[in-house]
């Protein structure tokens, strides 16, 4: 009974385990200096001040400089990015008050992070963080008094002196303000980018997920500190086994080449899943059909267009047969194996001769090799 129990726990283990099993068959290697290209940025904006800081009406204008830079840091469970804003704000105001007008020069600078996740199907975020620091620095000052003998001096060097005592107060004030400005700004411009990539992905997976819909896809992402993997891969069900032979080797060696930005690995068991959607099972083609297909130009069709492409694959099935036709089979018409470094293309078909008998199964392989690109 104790090894008929244990062996009853062994397979439900068992079975929990390949229910929870990932197996992946394609997957995407980014470098993160190419994740930068599209990510890094410089801004400079001029805009115009007008607030209150304690008792002074402030006017003048600012400039901001802002350089966006993406960082990427170590994350087996889910790809952690991090957006980092940093800049400086250089201002030329005039504080008015009832007694004074004091001229100012800031500099104020800001360093802010914004993390941001990837779990291989969303973009998600949390609140920025970072600190702010602001110094102005008084150049002029000029009082109701300013030009009046005796009292313009004695005046002015009040203003002064009140303006130097008020100063740690002055810039704490406006260290709060730029960081009411420059943080939301930054908050929401990187929200809306991130919203709008994730309706773009959230389109591109629809319709990947419509060419192999006879397997639920799961989509996962991890990242280095050095840049982003995304993997894909199927979920397998309760109690069943895959045969597809999931990728068991990293394509984004720890010492890629120089030039290596970005590598693309798939399996042949996703290739066949894709090929299943040209839906050749039982598909007759004729060797009229075969004619025209060797005539087409399939470069020019790309290029005017799906729908010129369409017109001349139609008008070329649509050809007769003068002598014989190929029948491709119901099972597994056209397959693609990976195998040692080298790719084989499996076609299975029958011969339909116009006058005389069909043939029997034919197996045909075609071996394809990679051509080199050369420099560049």
């Amino acid at each position: 009974r104790l090894a008929t129990l244990g062996l009853m726990v062994v397979l439900l283990l068992t079975q929990s385990a390949a229910a929870d099993e990932f197996s992946e068959v394609a997957r995407v290697s980014m470098r993160l200096r190419l994740l930068q290209q599209a990510w890094n940025r410089d801004l400079v904006e001029q805009d115009p001040v007008v607030t209150q800081v304690m008792d002074a009406h402030v006017t003048g204008h600012q400039v901001t400089s802002v350089a966006v830079r993406l960082s990427a840091e170590p994350s087996g469970q889910m790809a952690r990015l991090n957006l980092h804003g940093m800049g400086s704000i250089q201002s030329t105001t005039v504080g008015v008050t009832r007694e004074a007008a004091v001229n100012s020069l800031g500099s104020h600078s800001f360093q802010l992070t914004k993390p941001v996740y990837f779990d291989g199907t969303r973009f998600l975020t949390q609140q920025p963080y970072g600190h702010v620091t602001a110094s102005t620095q008084p150049t002029a000052v000029r009082t109701v008094v300013s030009g009046v003998p005796l009292l313009g001096r004695l005046g002015e060097r009040i203003a002064w002196s009140e303006t130097l005592r008020r100063q740690p107060t002055t810039n704490s004030i406006v260290a709060r303000q730029v960081a009411d400005d420059v943080v939301p700004e930054f908050n929401c411009k990187v929200e809306e980018e991130l919203a709008t990539a994730n309706r773009s992905w959230a389109e591109m997976r629809r319709r990947f997920h419509g060419l192999v819909s006879a397997q639920h896809v799961e989509w996962r992402a991890d990242t280095t500190s050095d840049g982003l993997t995304l993997r894909v891969g199927f979920r397998q069900p309760p109690g069943s086994y895959s045969a597809l032979r999931p990728l068991t080797h990293t394509t984004f060696r720890p010492d890629p080449q120089v030039r290596e930005d970005l590598v693309v690995t798939v399996s042949d068991g996703m290739i066949n899943e894709l090929l299943q959607g040209l839906r050749l099972n039982g598909l007759t083609l004729t060797d009229g059909a075969l004619e025209r297909l060797s005539t087409i130009d399939f470069g020019s069709a790309f290029s005017g267009g799906g729908t010129e492409l369409a017109t001349a694959l139609k008008e070329a099935m649509m050809a007769p047969a003068e002598d014989f036709s190929l029948q491709f089979t119901d099972d597994t018409p056209l397959e693609m194996l990976f195998e040692e470094g080298g790719i084989a293309l499996v076609l299975r078909f029958r011969v339909l001769l116009e006058s005389g008998e069909t043939s029997d199964l034919h197996r045909m392989t075609l071996q394809i090799a990679g051509g080199a690109a050369g420099p560049g």
